[in-house]
């Protein structure tokens, strides 16, 4: 609901661009049903763990 919200109910600049998202979302969404990714993640799973911590890991999972 939040995200339908926040991101799908705003206008986007051109319909090409809410195309393409779309399509970037389906396919992230067929990967997860597949479990593609064993133990979810790694840089969501990194990202939680080290984001409270201080450090170079933090500031590197931060840029990427």
């Amino acid at each position: 609901m939040i995200f339908i919200k926040k991101v799908t109910a705003r206008p986007l600049p051109h319909p090409g661009v809410c195309r393409a998202l779309w399509g970037l979302v389906e396919q992230w969404l067929i990967l997860v049903e597949k479990r593609f990714f064993p133990g979810g993640c790694f840089f969501s799973a990194a990202s939680f763990e080290f984001d409270s911590r201080r450090g170079v890991v933090r500031d590197r999972m931060r840029r990427s």
